[in-house]
C-alpha cells in the first residue's frame, strides 16, 4: 500500500513545473501524489471526486505562492482536510505569505534561488510521514500478534 498525498495548490501557471517536480520526486520515494484539477467553481463547494481524494489521502501538501490564483480552491480543500481530521498537513509557501502560527511547525518556505533544495526538504518531510505511518502499522501488527499469542497460551493452558 502506498503513501498517498493530496497536493492543494495556488500557483501561477508558470510555477506548475515546480508542482510536478515535487510530485515526481515524491514518487521516487514511493509516495503517490494526487494533484486536483481546477475545473470547478469554488463558490459551488468541493466536488465529490476531490473530497474523496482528500479523504483517502494520508497527508496533505499545501503549496501557495504569493502570485497564486487559486486561493479559494486551496482554502476549501484545506478546510475539508481539517474536517476529515487529517493530521499530516505540510505547507510549502512563499516567505511573504501570512501563515497562521499553528501551522508554522509544518511550514517550508519556497527558496526561489534553490528550488532543488526546496523540493528535497518537502519530500523529506513527506517521506518522514510515510515512515511514521509504516512504523505505526508495524507496531499495530506486533500488538495484534502479541495479543493472539497470549490468547493462545491462555487457551492452551486451560486444557491441562
Amino acid at each position: 500500500m502506498s503513501f498517498k498525498v493530496f497536493i492543494s495548490y495556488s500557483l501561477l501557471p508558470k510555477e506548475f513545473a515546480a508542482l510536478y517536480a515535487v510530485s515526481e520526486e515524491a514518487a521516487k520515494r514511493g509516495i503517490t501524489c494526487f494533484i486536483p484539477d481546477r475545473k470547478w467553481m469554488s463558490d459551488d463547494g468541493l466536488p465529490s471526486r476531490i473530497s474523496a481524494q482528500l479523504k483517502d489521502a494520508d497527508a496533505v501538501l499545501v503549496i501557495a505562492s504569493e502570485n497564486g490564483v487559486h486561493y479559494d480552491w486551496l482554502k476549501k480543500e484545506l478546510e475539508t482536510a481539517i474536517t476529515f481530521s487529517k493530521k499530516n498537513i505540510v505547507f510549502l509557501a512563499d516567505q511573504n505569505l501570512k501563515i497562521h502560527e499553528s501551522w508554522k511547525p509544518h511550514l517550508v518556505f519556497i527558496d526561489r534561488n534553490d528550488s532543488a533544495h526546496t523540493i528535497s526538504l518537502i519530500t523529506q518531510k513527506l517521506e518522514a510521514m510515510k515512515l511514521a505511518k509504516e512504523q505505526n502499522k508495524a507496531l499495530t501488527w506486533l500488538a495484534v500478534g502479541g495479543a493472539l499469542f497470549l490468547l493462545f497460551l491462555i487457551l492452551s493452558g486451560k486444557d491441562k
